[in-house]
């Protein structure tokens, strides 16, 4: 909610692929699959216009092993 009753909506999406065994874990996930690379929102109102950009970070894609004992 931005202001009363005054909203904005972004979609971000994340994917997380898992698979396990007996003592290793392996994860694959990508982050931001649409590849948004701001935020950003302006209010109007009667003589004041508020503006708002946020960089955010774009695609990435990330492997991890875990090994348990």
């Amino acid at each position: 909610e931005l202001t009363h009753n005054n909203y904005k909506d972004f979609f971000l999406s994340d994917i997380k692929l898992s698979y396990k065994m007996k003592h290793f874990d392996i994860d694959l996930s990508l982050n931001n699959i649409f590849n948004n690379d701001t935020y950003s929102y302006v209010i109007n109102s009667d003589l004041i216009s508020n503006s708002s950009t946020n960089r955010i970070r774009g695609r990435e894609i990330m492997c991890s092993a875990y090994y348990k004992l």
